[in-house]
């Protein structure tokens, strides 16, 4: 990966924060990633096959059918997807999708050259592939 213009993808199940560490001996620089995401919920199990984390293949376009129209392709991270209106209307809940969720975003970390980096994230469900 490159540091300089480096594609954050992460194929997950839900997750409520996101930090970059840097580390070069000296104190550790931290980069929040929290912020707005280009999302995609993938009912159909194709992100994978498809190679949405590619960084030239673009999210398929959002709300799909029964979604609210503020699923527009774009969530708040830290945030709850069924509550940014990804998923369809049940009789028990607004918006409700169990499946695999997909972010994606462009970072620019300036000065990683030959350094450590970690990625932490938290609240994250059980399941995540980055």
């Amino acid at each position: 990966m490159s540091f300089r213009s480096a594609r954050m993808l992460l194929g997950v199940v839900g997750w409520s924060g996101i930090l970059v560490s840097i580390s070069r001996g000296e104190p550790r620089q931290t980069m929040s990633l929290d912020g707005m995401w280009n999302f995609a919920t993938d009912p159909d199990n194709r992100g994978e096959t498809e190679k949405w984390y590619r960084s030239d293949v673009t999210l398929p376009k959002m709300p799909l059918p029964g979604y609210a129209p503020t699923a527009d392709g774009k969530i708040r991270v830290p945030g709850i997807w069924e509550n940014q209106g990804n998923g369809t209307e049940t009789d028990k809940v607004h918006h409700s999708f169990v499946g695999k969720g997909w972010y994606k975003r462009q970072i620019n970390p300036k000065g990683l050259g030959g350094s450590r980096v970690s990625l932490a994230i938290t609240g994250i469900c059980r399941y995540a592939k980055v």
